[in-house]
């Protein structure tokens, strides 16, 4: 009976299956997804396992539990929302407060055919962006900035409103290569600033925007 490549292939070790594994993917559309992906995907322990599916088992307890809340009182799910969102205490909560909570609410239940979810837009977009793109890829949605000796790389919809200029300087990150962009005013650098700050961007001594 010929042998099957599949039954070379569990035999490797862990690293060389890597490769192996990231070389055959490559073939798919040439899809680039670097080895270590799937060799720290092979090292997770069994405990780590566990702990994704108990916290997926917990999500649908969750789900669930906020289906029938909804189903139950859709106007008191929308203020439970507002409160959290607006750190407000139900049990010593202001005059203004109620009737601010209240007003929000209606507007909402009057316009959702046209706001269409209860999530800001930009999370909606986000969730959109990853479920399609993934995290990171080697899309030209995806951009390196930079600020001074630091960069980072970005989607898309997380430079929107920030004017960018291309340099000369390209940048390796795991296996792939990207041109940096900075800002093309003082304004748009601050912005690449605080988008830095908040993702945490990647310091280097081998340049400087």
């Amino acid at each position: 009976m010929p042998t099957k490549k599949y039954d070379e292939i569990v035999k490797l070790p862990c690293d060389k299956l890597a490769q192996t594994m990231s070389d055959m993917t490559y073939l798919y559309k040439e899809t680039k997804v670097p080895k270590t992906h799937y060799k720290k995907l092979m090292e997770e322990t069994i405990e780590e396992q566990m702990s994704d599916i108990v916290t997926m088992k917990m999500l649908d307890v969750y789900l669930k539990t906020l289906k029938q809340i909804i189903d139950d009182s859709p106007v008191l799910f929308l203020k439970s929302l507002l409160c959290l969102e607006m750190k407000i205490n139900p049990t010593n909560m202001r005059p203004q407060e109620q009737v601010a909570l209240s007003v929000a609410t209606d507007y909402f239940l009057d316009n959702k055919k046209v706001l269409k979810s209860i999530l800001n837009d930009k999370i909606i977009d986000i969730y959109k962006d990853t479920l399609e793109n993934g995290v990171l890829n080697n899309d030209m949605d995806i951009k390196a900035v930079c600020s001074g000796h630091e960069f980072g790389l970005f989607h898309s919809w997380e430079l929107t409103g920030i004017q960018l200029k291309e340099t000369d300087i390209k940048v390796q990150v795991d296996e792939y290569e990207y041109i940096l962009y900075k800002g093309e005013t003082n304004e748009d650098t601050k912005k690449i600033d605080d988008l830095l700050d908040k993702a945490g961007g990647r310091i280097t001594t081998e340049f400087q925007c």
